[in-house]
């Protein structure tokens, strides 16, 4: 009787653990699943990157071995766009996008690209001078880490004299960009000009977010 009796509490402390154990992978499971989640909500995304207005000059970026500050990739006249891709549809789906975009604002804007994945996926991008892309191996992915970007496609637009952060955010699509663009925190000067640099190929999205503005007001 004392052999089933200690044999019947090992068999439960046994158990109790395993259902401990499982209760455990589960509550971590859903945090893995809510932080995602999160991730992609208005919220998530608005927090996620560096602080609007830290200068990016000094964060540098291992390729092949040599760390490079992202001031060096700076070549804009005016301002240049770090764009982050990876070998989701939805970078591949932006990259006409990107292209048309970069077409018509060359002249002020640089274009660094950081891909996580083989160069030879974005050969539509390499054909044109205005990119310089870089391939993210394993070794490189700790910027997105440092940086704070959790999701892609992403975009940091940057001063590029102070190379200071002027705007950030998912980046799906020409509408995207031009929000980008509309919602820069700069000196009303500079934040006019780089309007005015892109106000051909965003003038329906600048039109429809001044018209959200203008009914936001009218209802308060």
């Amino acid at each position: 009787m004392m052999m089933n009796a200690n044999f019947f509490i090992n068999l439960a402390l046994v158990l109790g653990w395993l259902l401990v154990a499982f209760i455990a992978v589960a509550l971590f499971a859903m945090a893995q699943f809510i932080g995602s989640q999160y991730a992609f909500t208005h919220l998530g995304v608005s927090r996620m990157g560096p602080r609007l207005g830290k200068r990016l000059g000094s964060t540098k970026f291992t390729h092949r071995r040599e760390k490079i500050p992202l001031k060096k990739l700076a070549t804009g006249d005016q301002w240049t766009l770090f764009v982050f891709l990876d070998a989701s549809p939805l970078s591949f789906k932006l990259i006409p996008d990107l292209v048309e975009f970069a077409s018509f604002v060359t002249d002020k804007f640089s274009f660094i690209i950081f891909y996580q994945g083989a160069l030879g996926n974005l050969e539509s991008l390499l054909n044109y001078s205005y990119f310089k892309v870089f391939e993210m191996t394993q070794a490189d992915h700790d910027l997105s880490t440092r940086l704070g970007i959790r999701v892609k496609p992403y975009a940091l637009l940057v001063h590029q004299k102070s190379m200071e952060l002027v705007a950030k955010g998912l980046v799906n699509h020409t509408g995207h960009l031009c929000t980008l663009i509309y919602n820069a925190q700069t000196r009303k000067g500079e934040r006019r000009e780089l309007v005015n640099v892109a106000s051909t190929i965003c003038q329906p999205t600048f039109k429809e977010i001044e018209s959200s503005l203008r009914n936001q007001k009218l209802d308060e």
